[in-house]
């Protein structure tokens, strides 16, 4: 990851552990996980990709839109008959409610991007592909986009 998503990255999971009373004790990542341990809790943050805004894009610098992709993840009990634990349910959106208002009170400044702006969240249930039989997690996904500039003079 280079430097600039890596500012932004960092921020974002300084903000979102400060903020969010359930993300202190979590397993930190700073890149997409490719397995998703169902033991204890886990936050991931990471850069997904670019585009570049023309009309903010001055003579000399570049506008560009960064996207980041956080995901929070924790174990989910095997129920008989895959009946959905709502109790735990209702935790995990109550943990996605308290990460969209950090995300709305940090809106400038975050790493080397001058606009962060939440722009959207999933919850999700289902299997992880790396234990033999695998686990079940249960979590959330968010997106947020950051604005920042390259400047070429």
């Amino acid at each position: 990851m280079s430097q600039p998503h890596r500012d932004i990255c960092v921020a974002l999971m300084g903000k979102l552990v400060d903020g969010v009373q359930g993300f202190a004790g979590c397993t930190q990542y700073l890149e997409e996980p490719v397995r998703h341990d169902p033991n204890g809790t886990h936050l991931a943050i990471w850069f997904e990709g670019v585009a570049t805004q023309p009309e903010f894009n001055t003579t000399g610098s570049l506008a560009m839109e960064d996207l980041y992709a956080i995901r929070y993840w924790q174990g989910a009990p095997e129920r008989p008959r895959k009946v959905v634990d709502e109790d735990t349910a209702a935790d995990v959106e109550a943990l996605m409610d308290a990460t969209t208002l950090v995300l709305m009170a940090n809106q400038e400044n975050v790493g080397t991007s001058y606009a962060t702006r939440f722009a959207g969240a999933r919850k999700f249930i289902g299997r992880d592909d790396g234990a033999p039989k695998g686990g079940m997690v249960q979590g959330f996904e968010c997106a947020v986009t950051a604005r920042r500039f390259e400047v070429y003079t």
